[in-house]
């Protein structure tokens, strides 16, 4: 028999799991998936029976489900007893009131002096039975002078009373170290004598030895471990619930590791009664220290697309950063040259971090040129044959800057020098026009370059041959 919360009462036997209700004086028989051998034990707010499993009957400790005891579940087989060999008894304590241990009395059933008897203590985490003691009689039940107490009514250790659970999930930290590990609305309360609280970082810590632990000295109890990785406030006798509150109000987190490796940490916190232990955990994440990488300096053709800054972060840089001004795509278009931040972190939590990209702007080349032809000559500009007079562009990659270089041409076209010359010669004279002697009257055409611009000039004689005048005698 056992008592757990409500005034309830659980007893167990050959004839199955009842339930006495000391309010309503009801006995109620509770279905069960296995047969009781023996004793009933609370251990750390779980009720644990000794019984047969079914249809093996093999020997085994059940933990209840004291909603559903139908769906009551194999806590550990007693395999290793010898054949023949029963639990009977079990129970449950704290003892020095440092650790919660669970014992039980085997029988041996297959002697009819039912010898020899024995006291093994259960290690749940390894499945296994450790042996203590023989008994000269056989013992059917057992129990400790703080048994009839449910463990969840008289251990509340709490690092949070404001969140569900009893974790505590402490604020992401850089720089604001040493860190509390609990909220200030933490509670701890046992019905019983607080023998020790044990704060714990549990292993691996990246950053050990520097991952240490410490506590505000309080009356009443000394502190093992100040400054390490494991704290124990043990009781002198005087400390009471209030004062191991006051402790672990006071305790604090610390890394002195410069740069401190990112990620989680867990540190246990255990209380230790005289009715058994209560366990809660605390949660440390140490983020990455923001990095925003080197400074940077850009050059942009004008009229060249957008460009996303993003792709000059070093390959180290924190993601998650903004631009300032503008939202991290430049356009030489419409953007102004100058300085932009690459800014991540925060302030207010972890410090921040920018990195400067010093962007320039190179305007495109505007050359002006001029050319003057002749007409019917052609001009060469770009891709282009040029005839006409006219304005004309073309746009090229400057080997200077790399950007665009637009030129602009002006066209002139020089029409071809016509000039008209008359002349008159007697008959039998010769009149030398360019590379012709012309003796005979018309119409003649010579093509000379113009020496004032380069271009051809066209001469038209009108040459006239005047005849001898004959005079009679």
């Amino acid at each position: 028999m056992v008592c757990g919360a409500n005034n309830v009462l659980y007893l167990a036997g050959a004839l199955g799991l009842f339930t006495y209700d000391l309010n309503t004086g009801q006995l109620t028989a509770q279905p069960i998936n296995f047969m009781p051998s023996g004793d009933l034990t609370f251990r750390e707010g779980k009720l644990y029976c000794a019984g047969y499993e079914l249809p093996s009957f093999a020997n085994a400790i059940f933990e209840v489900d004291l909603n559903q005891p139908s769906n009551s579940q194999v806590a550990m087989y007693l395999s290793s007893l010898p054949l023949g060999y029963v639990a009977w008894g079990i129970i449950t304590t704290g003892v020095y009131c440092d650790s919660v241990r669970t014992f039980i009395t085997v029988t041996n059933q297959g002697s009819p002096s039912y010898q020899p008897n024995s006291v093994y203590e259960v290690d749940f985490a390894t499945q296994t039975l450790i042996y203590q003691c023989n008994t000269p009689y056989p013992i059917l039940g057992a129990t400790t002078p703080d048994e009839f107490r449910f463990s969840d009514c008289s251990v509340l250790l709490d690092l949070d009373t404001l969140s569900a659970g009893q974790d505590y999930q402490a604020l992401a930290v850089c720089d604001t170290l040493p860190l509390a590990i609990s909220d200030s609305s933490a509670e701890l309360y046992s019905g019983y004598y607080i023998d020790s609280l044990r704060l714990r970082l549990l292993p691996s810590l990246p950053d050990a030895p520097a991952e240490r632990l410490t506590v505000q000295p309080v009356s009443g109890m000394t502190v093992q471990g100040q400054g390490t990785a494991t704290l124990l406030l043990q009781n002198n006798g005087a400390a009471k619930d209030i004062h191991f509150r006051q402790a672990l109000l006071g305790a604090r987190y610390h890394n002195d590791a410069m740069p401190r490796t990112p990620g989680p940490r867990t540190l246990e916190v255990m209380l230790f009664t005289g009715a058994g232990a209560d366990t809660a955990y605390t949660f440390i994440d140490i983020p990455e220290s923001p990095e925003a990488g080197p400074d940077t300096a850009l050059s942009f053709c004008a009229h060249a697309p957008g460009f996303d800054l993003n792709q000059v972060l070093s390959p180290g840089a924190t993601p998650g950063g903004f631009w300032f001004p503008g939202d991290g795509v430049f356009h030489p278009d419409t953007d102004p040259p100058g300085v932009y931040a690459y800014v991540v972190g925060d302030d207010a939590l972890c410090g921040a971090d920018t990195a400067f990209a010093n962007i320039s702007v190179q305007p495109a080349l505007q050359t002006a040129l001029s050319a003057t032809i002749c007409a019917g000559e052609t001009y060469a500009f770009g891709p282009q044959q040029l005839t006409a007079a006219g304005v004309y562009t073309d746009t090229l990659a400057s080997a200077l800057t790399g950007c665009d270089s637009v030129l602009t041409l002006s066209l002139t076209v020089q029409p071809a020098l016509q000039t008209a010359l008359s002349a008159t010669i007697c008959a039998g004279e010769t009149y030398a026009f360019g590379a012709q002697q012309l003796t005979s009257a018309g119409i003649y055409t010579d093509t000379l370059a113009s020496a004032l611009t380069g271009c051809d000039s066209v001469l038209t004689l009108s040459l006239t041959v005047e005849p001898a005048l004959q005079t009679a005698l």
